[in-house]
């Protein structure tokens, strides 16, 4: 019965971790993390758009846009282009159905390969956005 009565070691880095993040949301301002990220985001959006063999799924609408940037590059299984932008570019991706694959298949996405994701967060820089959209161009050719 003693057991039913302990409650275990706290999660002590888990509270303190919360209370450090609730913190920082606090003083940065929730619409500032928004917008930040909606700018990455569409900066990423833009940079891979209109170039050849690069087809980019997601809308480039600020307002609907959650920071997730999918493509696919013509001719090439997203999970090859993951490994590539991870081994030579060191950029970590996404590839796949996600776990949704009638998902992909209801939208037409390359059911066979899935797409490739690409989550933008607040703690990204332009400079790494610019980096990621010219490792994507140059592994399309």
């Amino acid at each position: 019965m003693p057991e039913a009565l302990e409650s275990g070691t706290l999660n002590t880095p888990g509270i303190i971790g919360l209370g450090e993040g609730i913190a920082f949301i606090e003083r940065t301002g929730r619409q500032n993390i928004a917008d930040h990220k909606r700018y990455l985001t569409a900066r990423m959006h833009q940079g891979l758009s209109g170039y050849p063999k690069i087809h980019v799924y997601s809308m480039n609408d600020s307002g609907k846009n959650s920071g997730i940037v999918a493509i696919n590059i013509e001719d090439m299984l997203s999970a090859q282009v993951s490994k590539t932008l991870d081994e030579r570019y060191g950029i970590a991706t996404r590839a796949g159905l996600h776990c949704a694959p009638f998902a992909h298949k209801t939208l037409g996405y390359a059911v066979d390969g899935g797409i490739l994701r690409f989550s933008v967060g607040y703690f990204n820089t332009s400079d790494e956005i610019d980096y990621t959209v010219r490792a994507v161009q140059e592994i399309a050719g």
